[in-house]
């Protein structure tokens, strides 16, 4: 399943994923939740540990380059989804 992992500050938050059926998701890792840097990536994403589906992670604004990382082979047409990386 590709996904992107998402930081915040430079601290590792979450992965955001796209299953099979281009349906996206977004869950906080566990150590991320239990951080005093701690902070939600948008009120559509409060800081819970569950899985957030295409609904929540459609209304989050989307994210910028800027202190976020993209690795694990992501696609560019996911990373486009939510990043604004210009061309890379």
């Amino acid at each position: 399943m590709p996904h992107l992992d998402v930081y915040l500050n430079r601290i590792w938050a979450g992965q955001l994923h796209q299953d099979e059926g281009g349906r996206l998701g977004f869950s906080y890792r566990e150590a991320f939740l239990h951080s005093p840097e701690a902070a939600p990536l948008s009120r559509h994403l409060p800081l819970r540990p569950q899985v957030f589906g295409d609904e929540a992670t459609s209304l989050a604004p989307p994210f910028s380059c800027q202190g976020f990382g993209l690795k694990n082979g992501a696609s560019p047409e996911l990373a486009s989804l939510f990043f604004d990386c210009g061309d890379r």
